[in-house]
């Protein structure tokens, strides 16, 4: 939580030996990040009926959230209890996200009565709520099957918290170098909880890059996303902004032949680093920047180094660049 200034970590027991007659158990920690100092500490449960999610706690807006057989937020820089909340009848949540207007969660909801499988029905049916940050109230729910349910069982991501916008996988993407092989869709939901048109990687865009922690962003009307496609054998990659409202594109912008490997939008404005293939003798690493809103391309150019992209980031003029290597490369806007 950056506006708290605090960082809250997990430690699961795991790895402690079979002859450990204990129940698992996860460790929720909160550390300040002024000072480092620990804030508080709690258990949280962690056997197979809590929850079917690989993240038990997620933090924001004040509140630290952990989800068990329903949500239980605490305040996030003194660990005091602040409200429990019950998920929907025969749901189990599956981790949350923590807004200032409201407690996203993803639930599975499914058939009590059939066999279990990692914490939830087999049959369980992938569903968004939203909850009262003050009260832990239920505000809305929702399938994110507008055409036909999606199981519980895809990967999913929560790209923004409020509004919800999610992408959910349904089938892995290759591990080679061509166009992502992942098969899936972004969701999103109105303040109301109704669902908006899912977007979905394949279209007459291209291929969206979904699988990369940089693939997408947005402002909360938009979803901006890096694309691929096929151009005569060849290759090409795009920018490409949806209306969140309407699911269709709004504009797209070129970026030559290089595949873009990090997305970032920040005030109005998206910028784009590409790269060109590894293999080559010098490989190309190219910044676009456009206007969020129309597309339109204001800043192009290439760096001297080889820049490897995990994250970026902005500090007042810096463009921040965050290696896989934990290398930071800055770089001052003009």
């Amino acid at each position: 939580d950056v506006e708290s200034s605090v960082v809250v970590i997990t430690r699961d027991d795991e790895t402690r030996p079979a002859s450990a007659k204990r129940e698992l158990c996860t460790t929720v920690a909160a550390v300040d990040l002024k000072n480092g100092h620990e804030l508080w500490q709690s258990p949280v449960p962690a056997d197979d009926e809590t929850g079917f999610g690989p993240d038990p706690v997620a933090a924001g807006g004040g509140l630290a959230v952990l989800a068990d057989k329903g949500l239980r937020a605490v305040d996030v820089r003194t660990g005091a209890s602040r409200w429990t909340a019950a998920v929907v009848e025969h749901c189990l949540p599956g981790g949350a996200a923590p807004a200032e207007r409201h407690v996203a969660a993803l639930l599975a909801c499914g058939d009590p009565d059939k066999p279990w499988s990692d914490g939830a029905p087999a049959d369980a049916e992938l569903y968004a709520a939203a909850f009262a940050p003050t009260t832990g109230a239920l505000l809305w729910s929702a399938p994110f099957g507008d055409r036909e349910p999606v199981s519980r069982s895809v990967d999913t991501s929560v790209l923004s918290a409020d509004p919800l916008v999610v992408s959910v996988t349904t089938t892995p993407g290759s591990t080679s170098t061509s166009l992502s092989s992942a098969y899936g869709s972004y969701y999103s939901f109105g303040e109301d909880g109704s669902p908006n048109p899912p977007i979905d990687y394949d279209g007459d865009y291209g291929k969206l890059e979904s699988e990369g922690p940089l693939g997408a962003a947005t402002d909360g009307t938009r979803l901006y996303a890096l694309a691929g496609y096929y151009m005569k054998g060849v290759a090409r990659h795009r920018a490409v902004a949806f209306d969140l409202a309407t699911g269709r594109q709004v504009w797209s912008a070129g970026l030559d032949d290089l595949p873009g490997v990090g997305l970032h939008l920040r005030g109005g404005k998206v910028t784009v680093i590409a790269r060109g293939s590894a293999t080559s003798p010098v490989p190309d690493e190219d910044l676009y920047v456009f206007d969020a809103a129309t597309g339109k391309e204001r800043d192009v150019r290439d760096f001297h180094d080889d820049v490897p992209a995990d994250r970026i980031f902005e500090y007042r003029d810096l463009l921040i660049v965050v290696g896989p290597d934990a290398s930071f490369t800055a770089y001052e806007r003009s």
